[in-house]
């Protein structure tokens, strides 16, 4: 029988299995990718949601790190959704659990036009925000294989050029600070297993979910459908866009990520 476990006291039913391991979480690939892409010294800042993607890379960066104090948990609520407090509770019980410093930062997205490009915006700069302030350079972000195939079928879909250059990078800088995405050669199912296995619980945002998103969408759908096909279809296509490029290489000075542009949360 699954073992439920829940801090005592909050009223919402988070759910986590029986955490596994210091060895296995240390032998996990997203552990080893945090290894490849931690900053040899200083601070830096983990964007941290409360869900199982964030929480996965928070976990691999705490199996990793010798120091926790150099880690920051950022959390951004973008007031959109009544019940963000409770993400921002969950991630500050995340960051306690792992040893890490924590901050929640509030952020005014206006309701008209993209909401949620206009959200990207406010949310890298937030994020910079705050790692200035901390005198950090790096804020890393858990994007992984998946956002990245799905950026590529999003483009697709609206007849654009395709270049893996034009999709997610893998480190970029945004309003002046490194934002790097260790995850992205990861799939979701991956990061959901390491953080089921970690015994931490998470939430998930039910906006994810909603169909009208044009992402959320193809993920239900296309997304879906090809890992019927192949199970490990969205590791195996971000790992050869990934090749397509000479990772690091590419920098846009441009205020913004592209993919802020395309779609990626």
């Amino acid at each position: 029988m699954t073992n439920r476990q829940f801090f005592p006291h909050l009223d919402v039913p988070f759910l986590c299995l029986g955490p596994s391991s210091l060895v296995d979480l240390r032998r996990s690939k997203a552990s080893q990718e945090m290894r490849r892409w931690i900053p040899r010294r200083g601070r830096f800042v983990l964007a941290s949601s409360g869900g199982s993607d964030s929480l996965a890379m928070a976990v691999a960066t705490r199996m990793v790190v010798d120091d926790p104090s150099r880690v920051c948990m950022v959390h951004i609520d973008h007031g959109l959704r009544k019940d963000a407090w409770n993400d921002m509770r969950c991630t500050m019980l995340q960051a306690w659990a792992l040893g890490f410093s924590f901050r929640s930062v509030g952020v005014w997205v206006p309701r008209t036009g993209n909401v949620y490009e206009q959200g990207r915006h406010a949310r890298y700069a937030a994020l910079a925000s705050v790692a200035g302030k901390m005198q950090a350079k790096t804020i890393m972000t858990a994007h992984h294989a998946d956002d990245l195939v799905e950026t590529m079928l999003m483009r697709l879909a609206r007849g654009c050029p395709l270049h893996s250059s034009d999709l997610i990078s893998r480190r970029i800088n945004i309003f002046g600070m490194e934002v790097v995405r260790p995850m992205l050669s990861i799939s979701r199912e991956a990061l959901r297993h390491l953080a089921v296995d970690s015994g931490i619980p998470w939430v998930d945002d039910p906006s994810n979910e909603n169909q009208q998103r044009e992402r959320a969408f193809i993920r239900a759908t296309v997304g879906s459908s090809l890992k019927k096909y192949r199970n490990d279809f969205s590791s195996k296509a971000a790992a050869s866009l990934l090749a397509s490029r000479s990772e690091g290489s590419r920098r846009d000075r441009a205020p913004l990520d592209r993919c802020c542009h395309q779609g990626a949360d």
